[in-house]
């Protein structure tokens, strides 16, 4: 059998490189269809929440996680909502989200900076979607998780 290598390294024409090409991305989509079904990591899905989980404190796009994959931004987008039912920018805010809970109950920290800690650098923006996500705003929050004494 042939290798790529020795393909290219034997390719003349335009039109065998884009055969060369063709194939890899075929070759390469087969792989990816196979990881899906044969009960192996799905790679991608694994990517995405590893991604996350190592730097939900940094604001985090599509475009980013699809260049990191070296995939479309579409694809990555439907990938993930077909994969996981959620749709992957929900994902990474009820992540943050959720990482920003953990910071209110356990300190004294301003809403600010909280907002800051997890990666959403607007303030406005941070209590619209901790509102979204956890039905109250950062402030009713704390007030209502608060130990006993320290509502006295």
């Amino acid at each position: 059998m042939i290798s790529v290598r020795e393909k290219i390294a034997k390719a003349v024409l335009p039109e065998d490189y884009v055969e060369i090409a063709h194939r890899q991305a075929v070759s390469l989509i087969g792989s990816m269809e196979l990881m899906r079904t044969d009960g192996r990591e799905d790679y991608i899905i694994s990517f995405i929440l590893a991604y996350v989980e190592k730097n939900y404190q940094a604001e985090i796009y599509l475009n980013l996680l699809a260049q990191e994959l070296k995939l479309s931004p579409s694809y990555v987008s439907s990938y993930f909502k077909e994969k996981t039912g959620v749709g992957l920018m929900d994902y990474i805010n009820s992540y943050k989200i959720e990482k920003a809970a953990q910071v209110l109950l356990s300190s004294n920290q301003k809403v600010k900076d909280v907002a800051e800690s997890v990666g959403i650098a607007n303030v406005n923006t941070f209590i619209r979607l901790f509102k979204k996500y956890k039905d109250l705003t950062p402030n009713e929050f704390r007030r209502s998780n608060a130990e006993p004494d320290a509502k006295e």
